[in-house]
């Protein structure tokens, strides 16, 4: 594990103010104090988004509310520069573009990751970048995370001889070197990612920690990693999805304020996936929101559609109550969901072909979004 940069005892060796005849004494005492408060915590400047008790402000310090989409790149490499354009078109004010490392598809590296937010800049879109797998091998079980267009959200198994895999992210999987190594992938695109903290957000890991009911050991996770990403000097904003496959809303109230306070900055947000579990009908939506508002750390709706596993979502609500508490969201997704959740697509294709459920989402996004005065 990362380690912090390493200070010296912060002391500054001068025998006598006669050795300083020709400087300011308030500038002496400033170098003194400097000296000391470096070797008590790192000094972080505040740049890009950033956050003021519950709301998220842009980098020109105004409210910075989302309204927004994902976007699946890892399955469809080739629709970016038809489909982000396409996004920007419905007004959305943000986009979460899901990556990969190369464990199941082609690993989306530096230059591609610049490809994509040029992209971005280009439409007057803040990216999300979050990290999503589709196969995960453990012993000999192939688990198949459904969210791919082939099989969508879910869990199947099958019997396969053991491989093994290098994977960035750990949606839905309780394992700790899962999360680690996500942030190892962050790590390692540092440099393309600094300098960039005013246009992107990093969503760690997408749905990290299936379980649901055990919010200490996924609070517990997170502490670890956090501040390695920021000694890595990652500034960025970041989001943080509750455990449950993101959707045990009810550990951000028990357990993110100590999330949030495991990160040196300060600049991290909580994300719930609402669907059938999360956002079976208004009271739940209504509860999950003002519970995890009141730890006093920005939310944000990273997922929702209007049917998981043929069970009901209660969007109009999601929708609805956001807008009254001022809280952003990003629906699932652009296109090419499987034939059995083909009802989460809101275009039928890359370009503009909006389904009936996608003509209502973005009449939200063209009546609320606010592109922010960052371009």
């Amino acid at each position: 594990m990362p380690h912090p940069d390493k200070r010296g005892n912060g002391r500054v060796a001068i025998s006598s103010w006669h050795y300083l005849p020709k400087m300011n004494v308030a500038a002496v005492i400033c170098f003194f104090v400097g000296a000391v408060a470096c070797q008590v915590a790192p000094a972080y400047a505040k740049v890009g988004f950033s956050v003021s008790g519950t709301t998220i402000l842009a980098p020109n310090g105004s409210p910075f509310v989302m309204r927004g989409i994902n976007y699946a790149h890892s399955w469809f490499k080739n629709d970016a520069e038809v489909a982000i354009p396409a996004i920007a078109a419905t007004g959305a004010n943000v986009i979460r573009i899901v990556l990969s490392d190369g464990g199941q598809y082609t690993e989306d590296k530096a230059a591609d990751v610049v490809r994509l937010l040029n992209l971005c800049e280009q439409n007057k879109l803040v990216a999300i970048l979050e990290a999503s797998i589709i196969y995960i091998f453990l012993d000999t079980e192939l688990v198949t995370v459904f969210r791919t267009p082939l099989f969508g959200k879910g869990v199947r198994k099958v019997t396969v001889p053991t491989l093994e895999t290098q994977v960035h992210d750990a949606t839905g999987s309780d394992d700790i070197g899962k999360l680690r190594r996500a942030a190892n992938y962050w790590k390692n695109l540092a440099e393309t990612l600094k300098g960039r903290e005013d246009r992107v957000i990093i969503n760690i890991a997408n749905e990290w920690f299936g379980s649901s009911g055990k919010s200490a050991q996924w609070a517990e996770g997170y502490m670890e990693v956090l501040p390695t990403l920021r000694w890595a000097g990652l500034e960025h904003l970041i989001v943080v999805d509750s455990p449950g496959w993101g959707q045990d809303a009810a550990a951000i109230a028990q357990e993110g304020i100590r999330i949030f306070e495991a990160d040196p900055r300060r600049n991290t947000i909580f994300s719930i996936h609402m669907y059938e579990v999360a956002a079976p009908n208004a009271e739940t939506v209504k509860r999950h929101i003002d519970n995890s508002l009141a730890i006093g750390v920005p939310l944000i709706i990273g997922e929702f559609s209007d049917k998981q596993s043929k069970k009901d979502v209660d969007y109009k609500s999601i929708m609805k109550y956001c807008n009254e508490r001022s809280v952003g969201w990003l629906a699932w997704s652009w296109h090419g969901n499987n034939i059995d959740t083909k009802n989460m697509d809101i275009s039928n294709k890359p370009s503009t072909d909006l389904t009936p459920l996608g003509e209502e989402i973005v009449g939200h996004i063209k009546r609320e979004a606010k592109i922010p005065n960052i371009w």
